[in-house]
Formats: structure tokens, sequence, C-alpha cells
């Protein structure tokens, strides 16, 4: 049964991750005329199914390359147009700033994340949750400073 389960939610989020993240780039904007064959049909149940793992609270820790552990919370939310939107805070004396670039394929998410007035590269692989386990989501941010690592729990509420 559990292995069923994990198979259904890896082809949904296989499936939704396309449309995890729909945006265009400035010169193939929303309401502007554009090809469409670039743009794969997305199943609206798959769809839901991935947004339902990924929208909400996830909260864990960071660690830098000198081995400093940090608390860090992920607030991952849609806005009106179905945008995946996310909001970083850690703790000082790290400044977390404004996410960009959010893209999705299969489980793992990509986003450009500002790490004290930098840009950095993030990744992160997000797994269902299980029987005795919440969804997690392990990554790293790849910045000039060097690399930080997370393993973050998705809260339930």
């Amino acid at each position: 049964m559990i292995r069923s389960l994990a198979l259904i939610v890896s082809f949904c989020l296989a499936g939704a991750a396309p449309a995890l993240s729909q945006t265009h780039p400035p010169e193939h904007g929303q309401g502007r005329q554009h090809d469409a064959s670039g743009h794969s049909p997305v199943d609206p149940s798959e769809h839901e199914a991935m947004h339902g793992v990924l929208l909400g609270k996830w909260t864990g820790t960071s660690s830098s390359l000198q081995g400093v552990s940090r608390k860090l919370d992920l607030a991952v939310a849609s806005d009106k147009r179905g945008n995946v939107k996310l909001k970083m805070k850690a703790d000082q004396p790290i400044q977390v700033g404004a996410s960009s670039s959010v893209v999705s394929e299969g489980n793992t998410l990509q986003w450009t994340q500002i790490v004290s007035g930098a840009p950095c590269k993030a990744t992160a692989v997000v797994s269902a949750a299980t029987p005795v386990a919440p969804e997690t989501m392990n990554g790293s941010m790849a910045c000039q400073s060097g690399a930080i690592t997370f393993a973050l729990q998705k809260t339930k509420g």
C-alpha cells in the first residue's frame, strides 16, 4: 500500500512539475501572442496534488561550510495566477531576501535566493510524506561565499 501511494505521488509530482511555476520571459509575457507549442497541457488533478505537497510552511536547519547550524523557515504559496512564491527566513547573522525564478521539474525545485545581499542558486528535492514522517525538502544554495545546505520538514497547519 505504501509503495502504491509513493508511486502515485511520484507520478503526480512528475506530471505536475511543468505547471508548478509557469513564468514567462519578458519577450513572451502574459497576454502577448506566442507559439503555444512549448507549453504542455497539465492534468488539473495532478497540478493540485503537486500544490498540496509543496504549498505550506517548512521548517528546519541550514548549515554553512563552517559547519554552523541555523534555524531556517520557508513559506511556499501561490499567487492569483498560480505562480509559486517562496519566502525564506533565517536566524541572524544571515539576511535572507527575495526569492525569484522558481522552477520545478519532477520532485526538484530550483530558484534564486538573495542571501546577505547576493544571489544564490538554490536547489531542493521534495520527498512525499510517509506514515512515520512528514514531507521533507533537502537542498543547497550555491553562493559566492560558499554553499549552504538545508533540511526542512513540512509543518502542520
